[in-house]
């Protein structure tokens, strides 16, 4: 995947670690970097070009090259061919956009009423499913041993309760002890358990959060880059590290974090997607880059969106949820 921007020197990148100082939602999304950042989302993913590719796969069946403008087309694209067992082991395929909605659904349903519950056999079970929804394995150990010890259902109640993203909690309410692992799958439970609309946060996502950030970056380039979004490394020829880009500047590899950085950054997503949907329709266009200086002057043309397809696994409606 690919963007068409205009390119300009980087800037030097600030990492923000689990030694981060204490931030609420308010307190993240009041920095001018990043209310400039959610201005200029709100202006450009309408009118962004997009390239899309995708190698034939088993999720991706004949593959994908298509040219694309702006977010809201992508959803008429989409396509992730999943199959998954509910609980009484009947299968659930889908593949479209309407398909993968009405799947998804069903499995949270089934993950929040087990987790809720406490019935950690089925929660057990729907995680499972939703790692094979999702075509991942690593987080299975890690599942099995909490659910052995009766703590699986438990431990996603107390995690939910810390990564709601329309609360109170603060970024240091993620811990190096309470956040015990994170990864491909973890992201996706936690997504998918989360009725505040918690978006998935693997690689691709990184990637494609990166390549956006980069490009405000490249457009504005005022003041300190304070938002080093993380990603993964890629199977095969695939761009994952805005570094990769013309002047882009390098992001951080979740091997080089720890688990409570990787969920932090989950978060974060999750208050800015939620920023950008929150916006009221109609309002007057503002010169982007001045938002940084005159915070509190923003306004946005309102823009319903979706870019599941190119990594990111959220709705276009104000909600979010599967």
């Amino acid at each position: 995947m690919s963007a068409h921007r205009p390119h300009e020197s980087p800037v030097p990148t600030l990492d923000i670690s689990h030694k981060a100082t204490r931030m609420n939602r308010h307190d993240f999304l009041s920095q001018p970097d990043v209310e400039a950042f959610v201005t200029w989302l709100v202006e450009n993913l309408p009118v962004l070009s997009f390239k899309l590719q995708f190698k034939p796969s088993q999720f991706v069946p004949g593959g994908m090259k298509l040219d694309v403008e702006g977010f809201e087309s992508v959803i008429h694209h989409y396509r992730w061919q999943a199959t998954w067992l509910d609980a009484s082991r009947c299968s659930v395929n889908s593949q479209t956009w309407t398909e993968t909605q009405q799947s998804l659904r069903r499995l949270r349903s089934w993950l929040a009423s087990s987790v809720n519950s406490g019935d950690d056999q089925q929660t057990h079970m729907a995680c499972l499913e939703v790692l094979r929804w999702g075509g991942v394995s690593g987080a299975k150990p890690f599942l099995h041993r909490k659910a052995e010890k009766g703590e699986l259902s438990a431990y996603l109640r107390e995690m939910a309760d810390k990564m709601v993203l329309d609360g109170t909690n603060d970024l240091n309410d993620l811990t190096i002890s309470n956040v015990e692992r994170f990864d491909a799958g973890l992201t996706k439970i936690h997504a998918l358990l989360d009725p505040s609309g918690s978006p998935i946060y693997d690689s691709r996502v990184g990637a494609a959060i990166s390549m956006l950030y980069s490009l405000f970056r490249q457009e504005c380039g005022v003041g300190k880059q304070l938002l080093a979004f993380p990603s993964g490394d890629a199977r095969g020829n695939q761009i994952r590290n805005p570094k990769a880009f013309l002047n882009g500047v390098a992001a951080p590899r979740f091997s080089t974090l720890h688990y409570v950085d990787w969920a932090r950054w989950q978060v974060r997503l999750g208050w800015i997607i939620r920023a950008v949907l929150s916006v009221p329709a109609g309002l007057p266009s503002r010169e982007l880059c001045q938002s940084v200086a005159t915070p509190s002057k923003r306004a946005y043309s309102r823009s319903a969106m979706t870019c599941d397809a190119l990594g990111f696994r959220w709705r276009s409606s104000r909600r979010m949820i599967y």
